[in-house]
C-alpha cells in the first residue's frame, strides 16, 4: 500500500501548518535574544531596563524587532503614513535601516505591500493598518 496523493495532501497542509507555527518560534527567539543582549549591555553599566509584556505574542503578529511589527508600532501611534514618515518613525523606534534613504523605503514599501492582510495602501505610497489588526 503506497502513499496517495489525498494522503500526501493531508501531510503536506500538516506540514505547512506546522512551519508557519515555527516561524512565529523563530522570531519569538530572535526578540527574546535582542532582549537578552540588550539587558546584559545594560547591566554591565550598573543600568537596569523593565521587562516588555509579549501582549500580541501567540497571535499571528510578527516579533515587535521586525520591519513589519516595528511597521505595524508605528502606524498604531499615527495613521495614515506616508512610506517616508513610516521609516523615519521606525527609525525613532529603533529600527536599523541599510543607512541608504532609497533602500530604506524600497525595503519597508515592499515588506508591507507583501504583507496585505495586515497593512493597507491607501494610494501614492500611504499606508494604515488593516481594521481587523491588533491595536
Amino acid at each position: 500500500m503506497g502513499l496517495t496523493i489525498e494522503d500526501a495532501e493531508r501531510e503536506m497542509h500538516s506540514l505547512e501548518s506546522k512551519i508557519r507555527e515555527l516561524d512565529k518560534l523563530k522570531e519569538r527567539h530572535a526578540l527574546l535574544r535582542n532582549f537578552v543582549e540588550l539587558g546584559q549591555r545594560l547591566s554591565a553599566n550598573g543600568n537596569t531596563i523593565p521587562v516588555p509584556e509579549p501582549a500580541l505574542f501567540g497571535q499571528n503578529v510578527p516579533a515587535s524587532s521586525s520591519t513589519m511589527g516595528i511597521a505595524a508600532a508605528a502606524l498604531r501611534e499615527s495613521e495614515p503614513l506616508s512610506t517616508r514618515d513610516l521609516v523615519e518613525r521606525m527609525k525613532m523606534k529603533g529600527w536599523r535601516g541599510s543607512g541608504s534613504d532609497a533602500k530604506d523605503y524600497k525595503a519597508v514599501y515592499v515588506s508591507l505591500y507583501r504583507k496585505k492582510e495586515m497593512f493597507e495602501k491607501l494610494g501614492d505610497g500611504t499606508w494604515k493598518l488593516r481594521p481587523h489588526y491588533p491595536r
